[in-house]
Formats: C-alpha cells, structure tokens, sequence
C-alpha cells in the first residue's frame, strides 16, 4: 500500500513541476501574440507597453522557467538515486493516463485569463473606477 501512495505522490509532483514549467511557456506565447494583435490596446495590461518592454517581459519569464526546469531536474536526479525511480516516466504515465483531463482543466482557465483582461468585460486593474465617476452627458 505505501509503494502505492509512493508512487500517486511522485506522479502528482511530477505533474505539479510539469505545470510549472508549461504554463510560463503558455504565458509568453500569449503575450507575444496579443502584442501583436491589432487589438491589443483593449487589454491593459498591454496598453503603452512597448516591444523592449515584452522582450524584457519574454526573458524575465523565460529565465523563470529555466529556474523551473532545473527544480524538476534536480528532483529527477533526487528520486533516481534515492530510489531509482525515474520522474520523466512518471510524468509521461501521468500525461498518458490523465490526457483528457489536464488539458480539460488548463483550458478553460487560460480562456478565462485572456478574456478576464478585456475592457469590455469591466476589467479596471487601477482600481478607480473612472467610470463610475463620469457624469451623463445629458444631464
């Protein structure tokens, strides 16, 4: 029973390190493509941001994930030689296993993300609320 729960743990970290890796990757991605977008001035937190500010934006996470990726490295090598376990086949069974449930549950997220950061959808991350302050014009 506990080699069991040895194993569901490790799968479970496995998984948890894979997400910390993927999902600054997804991040930049994102981030490239809505600067691009002729539409990008509806999002706020891309409005005035200027192409060295995403390329410092690209590297800054990008060195984030290279941290990431050497925490799952080490706890690779951590498991291998404790017990000779390899963390990449647990992540692969974990993948394997659980396809349709991982992307089902980081998808929806990333879309709520991107669409949460619209304007038109009353995002003000100011915190003034300008708009509430405007008087009618008519009156």
């Amino acid at each position: 029973m506990k080699t069991l729960h040895f194993n569901y743990v490790t799968e479970f970290i496995a998984l948890v390190e894979f997400t910390e890796i993927i999902m600054p990757f997804i991040y930049v991605v994102y981030i490239v493509t809505f600067s691009r977008l002729s539409n990008h001035e509806y999002y706020q937190f891309l409005q005035g941001v200027t192409s060295a500010q995403i390329v410092r934006i690209v590297a800054n996470v990008a060195i984030h994930a290279s941290l990431e990726l050497i925490s799952l490295l080490f706890l690779a090598l951590v498991l291998w030689i404790n017990y000779r376990l390899s963390l990449l086949h647990q992540l692969a069974y974990v993948l394997e296993t659980r396809f349709l449930n991982v992307p089902a549950k980081m998808l929806p997220w990333m879309l709520y993300v991107a669409n949460n950061a619209l304007v038109q959808f009353g995002a003000d991350y100011s915190f003034k609320f300008e708009w509430l302050m405007e008087t009618k014009k008519g009156d």
